[in-house]
This record gives C-alpha cells, structure tokens and sequence, in this order.
C-alpha cells in the first residue's frame, strides 16, 4: 500500500485518483483512544509494490501508551514495578525507565546498598564500591582498608632518603635531613650548575631555581646509576609540600 499524493480534491469521504474509494478514516471510531487515522490506497497497476486489495485500508499512529492495529491495546506502564521501593520510576525519551535512587542506594533498580554514601575512606581515599564490601583506594602514603594508616616510608627498605642522611616520617609523606646546600625531598638537588662534563652514564640534567642559588639535579637513564655520590642521584618526583632541608 502507499500514501495517496498528488491526488485531485474529493468531496469529503472520498479519495483516489478518481474519488472513487471511500476513505476508512471518515469512521471516527476506526482509530481508538485518541490515536491519529491515515488512508493508504492500494497499489497502482504496474507498480512494483507487493499485490493488494483493490481498496484502500488505514494506519493508526497511536498515543504513547496505546498499541494494537487500532491503539485498542494498553500497553503496560515500564515503571509500575521496574523500581525498588528505595528509587522513584521515570521515562526516558527512549521510552525506557530510569530509577532515580534515595541516598544511601545504588544500582539499576536502586536495589544496592551504596555504602561508599558515608564516604568510609579517610585520608583522600577512594570508596569503589565492590559488592558486597567495599574499597578504598588509597593516595600514596596512607594503606589500610579504610585508608587509616600512615605508611612510615624511613622504615621502607631501601629507604627514601640517600645513604648518610636522617629520614623523618610525616602524616602521607617524609622529608629527608639533608646536607647544607642541597635540597629536594630526597636531597637530590646539587648546589651550582650543571657540571661541565655534564651527568654520568648519559643523565639528564636541569636546572632548578633555589631559595638563595641555582641548584641542578641529574636525571639518570633506566637501568644506570651516577657514579656521584649519592645525594646527586636524582628521580623525576614532584618537589613541594614537604620540608627540605631540616632548617
């Protein structure tokens, strides 16, 4: 079946290229509960569109909610049990429900207890939420399954600070005591410029700005050491937040 277009003006209750077919949508009762009637007219002879009856039939565009050839059909509402009783049914433009959840639950149907709610981790820890516990991921420093204890990193072997030095532990992090002129958190930062001859086994060095003088640091490759000493052996770590120099 198509759709009648480019047909002339009928009088109303006809269609066709000759008026010479009823038009089924003049029953006001054809299409139910509010559904949108259209008149389809069978297939011109000669047209490559399946066989049909020599009459013209209808379509019925019905309103959300409604179903059957003549919208006489109810369709059953998606949120009448999609939601536990701890989230609220909504539909979305889709046409699928969405549970919005209560504090304190989670999941599809709202049917999860959402423990991380009560932000369990401490210390900047974050709740994930592995059913049916819970798990902190903790930020460097703290471990623990609430994220709760202090990592002590001076007792860590090797330890953070070089060799000669004195390692004091703070709340998620440490300073090292370092020797006067140089700085840095591991005391990794030399007094001067870069050496001349530049760093050892191919590192890298840079410059960084001190408080009262330029201080460098060398970068070393993979798998290579500085044959420095060992205040001189550098890591890419971000400096800041912590002590320095003891002072």
């Amino acid at each position: 079946l198509c759709q009648r277009r480019h047909l002339p003006e009928c009088a109303p209750g006809f269609l066709g290229e000759t008026c010479q077919f009823p038009d089924p949508c003049q029953d006001a009762q054809l299409c139910q509960n509010g559904g949108s009637c259209q008149a389809l007219l069978p297939a011109l002879p000669g047209s490559p569109s399946l066989p049909s009856p020599l009459a013209p039939s209808f379509s019925c565009t019905c309103p959300s909610g409604f179903t059957g050839q003549r919208c006489q059909a109810q369709l059953k509402d998606p949120c009448s049990s999609f939601c536990s009783k701890m989230g609220r049914c909504h539909i979305q433009a889709s046409g699928r429900p969405r549970c919005s959840c209560l504090p304190g639950w989670t999941g599809e149907q709202c049917q999860l207890r959402d423990f991380c709610s009560a932000n369990p981790c401490v210390n900047g820890g974050v709740c994930l939420a592995t059913y049916p516990q819970i798990q902190c991921r903790c930020p460097p420093g703290f471990e623990g399954h609430a994220c709760e204890h202090d990592i002590n990193e001076c007792f860590l072997d090797p330890g953070p600070c070089p060799k000669g030095t004195s390692c004091h532990n703070t709340l998620g992090s440490f300073w090292c005591h370092c020797p006067t002129g140089q700085e840095g958190p591991r005391c990794e930062l030399q007094p001067g410029p870069c050496p001349p001859t530049g760093c050892p086994n191919g590192g890298t060095c840079q410059l960084v700005p001190g408080r009262d003088s330029t201080l460098h640091l060398c970068l070393c490759p993979q798998g290579a050491s500085s044959r420095l000493p060992p205040l001189s052996r550098g890591r890419e770590r971000a400096w800041g937040g912590g002590r320095e120099d003891g002072k």
